[in-house]
């Protein structure tokens, strides 16, 4: 027993002895340094591969979706309600009602709450709420810390609406031409203060009471 007992003390000097070594020292702190160079290895590999998918989000789905519905009226030239959708700074800042998304909180952003019309008035305005599913789509995209990679919305231009005013030139100009600028145009003919022949006219309606188009320009 006392044989044992003297071998077991031998051993625990010998360990003690050996882990205040400098060489163990040295190779435990060297472990330590390569597991945690490991863990931000991953990490970091996770974060690039995060930031990967959000990036391709915005371009697969949530630039498009601004360019069609939001740029038109939140470009850097409208800027209507002070809001830009054109760059994530801008968007981040947000308008006279506050920053427009909150990175990582789509549900407490601005931004969702109006496309989602769960806060007044529902955006896009006057053309109907956006599918569930692209709403969805902003939520991950806004839960990702909404990175915009390269590729930052494109503003609307004039060429933009080329399709749109070949519309009005080939069907829509013959007709008020024809069959209401003799009654509602420019000059001093305008009955019932109706102007037909400019579009500020058209959305600013005639004598019959405030307008749709004139209180759509109010609200923005």
């Amino acid at each position: 027993m006392d044989l044992l007992l003297r071998q077991g003390v031998s051993r625990c000097i010998r360990a003690r002895s050996v882990v205040h070594t400098p060489a163990f020292q040295m190779f435990r702190h060297t472990l330590a340094a390569t597991a945690l160079a490991v863990v931000l290895t991953q990490s970091s590999a996770q974060t690039t591969r995060a930031d990967e998918t959000g990036v391709a989000l915005y371009v697969q789905q949530i630039k498009p979706a601004l360019e069609k519905h939001c740029a038109m009226c939140h470009d850097g030239q409208s800027r209507k309600g002070g809001l830009d959708v054109t760059s994530r700074e801008a968007l981040l800042r947000g308008g006279t009602s506050g920053p427009a998304i909150l990175s990582g909180n789509a549900k407490d952003s601005l931004l969702y709450k109006l496309i989602a019309h769960k806060q007044e008035p529902g955006m896009p305005y006057k053309t109907g709420k956006l599918p569930d599913e692209v709403i969805a789509k902003f939520v991950d995209w806004i839960n990702a810390e909404a990175p915009y990679g390269e590729a930052a919305v494109a503003p609307k231009t004039a060429g933009s609406n080329q399709g749109a005013n070949a519309l009005f030139a080939s069907y829509i100009r013959p007709l008020l031409e024809t069959q209401c600028l003799n009654c509602h145009g420019a000059g001093q003919v305008k009955r019932s203060g109706f102007d037909l022949s400019t579009r500020d006219g058209l959305l600013r309606g005639g004598d019959t009471g405030q307008r749709q188009g004139e209180r759509a320009l109010q609200a923005h």
